[in-house]
């Protein structure tokens, strides 16, 4: 696993306000073996199990079984964003896909223009925008309707 998708792991739980040492009472894991986990090492299913419950970040384990189970792929590419740990994945999500994007054109764009050899280029930068859509249009329809919540009980009171 790449060191991008490790800090998946260390993103939800920063979110959810926890150190590691707290984050270690909860998952029944060593700091060492949460070290570990926030860079790189391959995360068991039963604790990612439990780091989406103590972090309140059902997208976490969505994401895990995605990029980690043969199972993966049938999972669809754009997942709901339900809570704020969610939130945070999702901007990381979108950020880590657009400039994924942005490195698939630039190269395609090296020599001033797009030609057929330029296609597996452009697939690449089609798909990591659309996955970044996704990830931004999940957390805007999230954001905003904590917000109008937010406001309603605001003008409730």
């Amino acid at each position: 696993m790449s060191n991008d998708c490790s800090n998946f792991y260390k993103t939800c739980r920063k979110v959810a306000g926890f150190t590691q040492e707290q984050a270690i009472e909860l998952l029944g894991v060593e700091v060492r073996r949460l070290s570990d986990y926030e860079n790189g090492a391959k995360v068991p299913d039963d604790v990612v199990d439990k780091m989406a419950d103590a972090y309140n970040a059902p997208l976490l384990a969505i994401w895990h079984l995605k990029t980690n189970s043969p199972l993966g792929k049938y999972l669809p590419e754009i997942f709901p964003t339900q809570t704020d740990a969610d939130l945070g994945l999702q901007t990381v999500f979108a950020n880590k896909n657009a400039a994924r994007a942005e490195e698939h054109i630039m190269a395609a764009l090296e020599d001033g223009q797009l030609t057929a050899e330029d296609l597996p280029l452009i697939e690449a930068y089609i798909k990591y925008n659309d996955a970044t859509t996704g990830s931004m249009l999940s957390g805007m329809a999230y954001v905003t309707k904590v917000r109008n919540q937010l406001m309603k009980a605001a003008a409730g009171t």
